[in-house]
């Protein structure tokens, strides 16, 4: 009686996940804002490939529906056809065209939109991907629940609601993919089924190929840390699946182009080239993760402070280490990789940094632990947390526009007062102090000065000719002096390499008859 009562309670539970969130989106599916971000656009293309052809690439075809729903108008900022075919000239093949990211994600949109078609109802492109999205997460929510119980399912929901993912519910982009496929991984991984793990972290792959790596380490561990010598028929057909699914990425653009990615044939990456910056993803003031997610400083934090958890055993804790080493590392080396660091789709934070939310599961169930004895304090903590989510959701409220041609509040700060202590990479600092989006619409600018009217970043040679300087509002300096103060230090070999820092004393700022407001 108490096992069927227990069975019953489980499945309402289920049933509860499922409709509750899909309360949450439909605001999301019914009065969204349709805005492409980023490289929508071709999520949109490729969705719209498959819809219309069922091919995995572009073609005339295909071409002109894309056509059709950018004239329509219903989706905001959407690059034009002629325009989007020009994006990547190196992946066209005849008449076929492929895109830089891969159509995995775009696919699994399709199919929403197909299974509507058979039953007479039609789903616009830009819905297909919301409702692909309510799955991914309520799956989340599902297995968070059904592996780890209460504390688990919290987790899901705090490290969800309470952390800059929610920005991208109603974004055609695979940030909220990533981050669904990948803490299910977690989860899974938690739980010492690595065969499940391994398997979420290729479908990461299909979208990220550097998450391959990731999958293969944990697939060993299933096969290594097995107590059972025979594979069960689950596990077997869970490894088929597996290496299957990481094969879909490399072998698709292989066949096409003789290349295993497509940033090696449209020179859109950088291989390592930007290892240097590894730690923005962390901790740029613009760019970066934890400046922009208190929460996530605070939950570190919390991981020092004496309470009632569990104790992991050396079974458990050193597959972790591992686990978290080689992921961090990995990704780090591919999201430096990047030809853009200052990229767009994203509320100020970068996009890589969405990628290792799901590395807090372990750190949030800890915290949960530890609260969990005192009353007083959970009482605290739930109002803490309820005033986080409301705090959150303003912060990185869906409708709110990508916003990366200006700095966030805490860079702005930190510049104004206290330049010296971080010198972001050049082109974050350009393009954001700058106020563009791109590097290109600097290409005759010189310096640009920063918010303290004293640092300077140098982009180009200022003793070449037509070139100019973009001034902060804050500074009221004249041009023409202070051009030849920088020209000054080019010729006492001051600036010996560009781009460059500089930084004005208040001396020669009074020297050279500059004037600041």
């Amino acid at each position: 009686m108490n096992r069927n009562l227990s069975k019953f309670k489980e499945i309402w539970v289920d049933i509860l996940i499922f409709i509750v969130s899909f309360i949450v989106f439909i605001p999301l599916l019914f009065y969204g804002n349709l805005t492409r971000v980023g490289d929508g656009s071709e999520y949109y293309a490729l969705s719209l490939a498959w819809i219309s052809t069922n091919k995995p690439f572009m073609t005339e075809t295909s071409w002109q529906v894309y056509d059709r729903v950018y004239n329509s108008g219903e989706i905001n900022y959407l690059v034009d056809t002629t325009s989007l075919k020009k994006w990547f000239p190196g992946l066209k093949l005849g008449n076929t065209f492929d895109m830089l990211h891969f159509w995995f994600y775009s696919f699994c949109a399709a199919i929403i939109t197909k299974m509507g078609n058979i039953i007479g109802i039609r789903i616009p492109i830009h819905m297909n991907f919301i409702l692909l999205h309510y799955i991914m997460l309520t799956s989340m929510f599902f297995i968070a629940w059904r592996n780890l119980r209460w504390k688990g399912l919290i987790t899901a929901i705090i490290l969800t609601f309470l952390s800059p993912v929610i920005w991208y519910f109603d974004k055609v982009h695979t940030e909220l993919f990533t981050y669904c496929v990948t803490s299910i991984s977690v989860i899974y991984f938690l739980r010492k089924k690595y065969f499940y793990s391994a398997f979420f972290l290729a479908l990461a792959a299909t979208q990220n190929i550097s998450f391959t790596a990731i999958s293969i380490l944990v697939l060993g561990f299933g096969v290594i840390l097995r107590e059972k010598k025979v594979f069960s028929l689950t596990e077997a057909i869970l490894i088929v699946l597996t290496i299957g699914t990481l094969a879909i990425h490399p072998a698709y653009y292989f066949s096409r182009w003789g290349y295993i990615d497509p940033i090696l044939v449209s020179n859109k990456a950088n291989i390592g080239q930007n290892l240097k910056y590894f730690y923005i993803w962390f901790i740029d003031p613009d760019v970066g993760l934890l400046p922009n997610w208190p929460f996530g400083f605070c939950l570190l934090a919390s991981l020092f402070f004496p309470g009632r958890e569990k104790k992991l055993n050396d079974s458990s804790i050193f597959p972790w280490l591992v686990f978290l080493t080689v992921y961090i590392c990995v990704n780090l080396w591919a999201n430096s990789s990047t030809a853009n660091l200052n990229h767009g789709a994203t509320p100020n934070i970068a996009r890589y940094s969405i990628w290792y939310l799901s590395l807090f599961i372990p750190a949030l169930l800890i915290f949960i632990e530890k609260i969990s004895s005192k009353s007083w304090m959970k009482i605290f903590i739930f109002f803490s947390i309820a005033c986080g989510i409301i705090y959150n959701t303003y912060f990185f409220i869906p409708n709110k526009p990508e916003t990366y041609t200006k700095p966030t509040f805490f860079s702005f700060w930190l510049q104004k007062n206290f330049s010296k202590l971080y010198n972001p990479p050049p082109e974050i600092f350009a393009e954001r102090y700058g106020g563009v989006g791109e590097m290109p619409a600097l290409m005759d600018t010189f310096a640009i000065i920063g918010p303290d009217c004293h640092k300077i970043l140098i982009l180009n040679n200022p003793l070449d000719v037509g070139y100019d300087i973009i001034r902060d509002n804050n500074c009221n300096f004249e041009l023409k002096k202070l051009s030849s103060i920088i020209e000054k230090k080019f010729l006492s070999n001051k600036i010996i390499m560009i781009p460059s820092y500089i930084w004005l004393t208040d001396a020669e700022i009074k020297e050279n008859g500059l004037s600041l407001r």
